[in-house]
C-alpha cells in the first residue's frame, strides 16, 4: 500500500469540517492544561525520542499505563471528548474485556468500545522471533468471550477503519480513546492516517510498543512522530511503567512488554 494515498489532502471542506468540530468542543476541551513536559514534533527523530523519554520518565506510575488510565478515567471527565474507545490489535481480547468492565462502572463514559484485528497475526516481520503471522488468533473464540456490547472489526486496518467511520462517525465525532497495539510502523501509520480528525484535543492515546526494544525507533514511535508533524500536534504524557536510563532505552525491558507502553492526551492540533 502506498502511504501517500492514505494522506488526506487539504481542502475547503476539510477546513470547514475542522472548524465545525472545534466549535462543537466544550471550552475545557479547547484549553487543555499539562503540568508535565509537553511533547511536540521536533526537527529530527533523534531529538524527538529524547523528548519522549524525558517526558515519560516524569509520569512513572508503577503499573501498566492503560490500567492507570482505566483506574483514573473519571478524573479526565472534563477534558475527554464524549466518544468511543477503540483498540487496534485485539489479539486474545484481554485488554478490551478489562476496559469494558472498568468503563461500564464509570458514570462518565457514554461511548462504545470497538476492537480491530485481522486475527491473522502480524502482516509482516517485526523483530526477532516476532515474524509475519505471529499473534494469529481464532476470531470466533475471541468473539465468544467478548461482551456482546463490544464491537469487533475483523480484517486489515485499511479495510475496516473506513467502514467503522461510516457506521459510527457520520458527523466525524471525535474519539475518547485510541489504543495503538499494531506493533509495526505500517499498521500504526494506517490507523493515524485513516482516523484523521477523529483524533482531537482531549483524545487519550496509549501505545503498546512505543519504546524499549531493539529497533523501536522504526515503528510506533516513528508513526507518532510523522503524525505529529503532519498535524502540528502537541501531547501531554500521562503514564509510563518505570523510568529508563539512557543506556537501557534500546534494550529489552526487565518488566516485559508493559515497560514498552505509554499513554498521552492530545493537547493541540492544527
Amino acid at each position: 500500500m502506498e502511504l501517500n494515498k492514505l494522506k488526506p489532502s487539504p481542502s475547503g471542506s476539510d477546513t470547514a469540517s475542522k472548524q465545525q468540530q472545534q466549535q462543537a468542543l466544550p471550552p475545557l476541551k479547547k484549553h487543555l492544561a499539562c503540568s508535565k513536559p509537553i511533547l511536540s514534533a521536533t526537527s529530527n527523530l533523534t531529538s524527538f525520542i529524547d523528548s519522549v523519554f524525558h517526558g515519560l520518565n516524569q509520569v512513572v506510575v508503577g503499573k501498566r499505563p492503560i490500567e492507570y488510565i482505566l483506574q483514573h478515567y473519571d478524573t479526565f471527565q472534563d477534558t475527554i471528548p464524549n466518544g468511543n474507545w477503540i483498540e487496534f490489535g485485539v489479539y486474545t481480547g484481554s485488554t478490551l474485556r478489562r476496559a469494558y468492565a472498568e468503563l461500564k462502572a464509570s458514570k462518565n463514559f457514554n461511548g462504545k468500545l470497538f476492537g480491530f484485528d485481522s486475527f491473522e497475526g502480524l502482516p509482516s516481520n517485526w523483530r526477532g522471533e516476532y515474524q509475519e503471522g505471529v499473534f494469529k488468533t481464532d476470531y470466533e473464540h475471541v468473539r465468544a468471550n467478548m461482551p456482546a456490547e463490544v464491537g469487533l472489526y475483523k480484517g486489515w486496518f485499511q479495510d475496516t477503519i473506513p467502514t467503522y467511520i461510516q457506521q459510527h462517525h457520520p458527523q466525524q465525532q471525535p474519539l475518547a480513546f485510541v489504543h495503538h497495539d499494531g506493533d509495526l510502523f505500517i499498521s500504526t501509520t494506517i490507523t493515524f492516517q485513516l482516523l484523521g480528525r477523529l483524533i482531537q484535543p482531549g483524545t487519550l492515546m496509549c501505545f503498546d510498543e512505543i519504546v524499549g526494544y531493539p529497533g523501536f525507533e522504526k515503528h510506533e514511535i516513528l508513526a507518532l512522530y510523522l503524525w505529529m508533524h503532519q498535524y502540528h500536534a502537541k501531547l501531554c504524557p500521562l503514564a509510563f511503567l518505570h523510568a529508563y536510563t539512557k543506556e537501557a532505552q534500546s534494550g529489552e525491558p526487565e518488566n516485559g512488554g508493559a515497560a514498552q507502553n505509554a499513554c498521552y492526551q492530545v493537547l493541540e492540533m492544527d
